[in-house]
């Protein structure tokens, strides 16, 4: 409850039909997930997860722990949640 951990857009951005893909957020998509997270921040710690988020919120980043990052995301969250 303390801590909110969020990347830019809450669901993949896929679209049905779409072969399965990583495609980065359209600002659309982007812009909607950040008008649900104002309503998710209040008294909250809010880390980032991945660069897209960094940049939209503003707040400390871990790396997105997909394609092997996990080792990284728990460091980074360690880091985060001890400043």
């Amino acid at each position: 409850e303390e801590v909110l951990l969020w990347n830019v857009v809450p669901t993949h951005p896929h679209r049905p039909g779409e072969p399965s893909s990583n495609r980065a957020p359209t600002r659309a998509e982007a812009a909607a997930g950040l008008l649900f997270v104002q309503r998710l921040v209040e008294r909250r710690r809010v880390v980032a997860v991945g660069r897209l988020a960094e940049r939209a919120l503003f707040a400390p980043y871990v790396r997105h722990p997909a394609h092997g990052g996990a080792q990284a995301f728990r460091a980074g969250l360690m880091r985060a949640l001890d400043a």
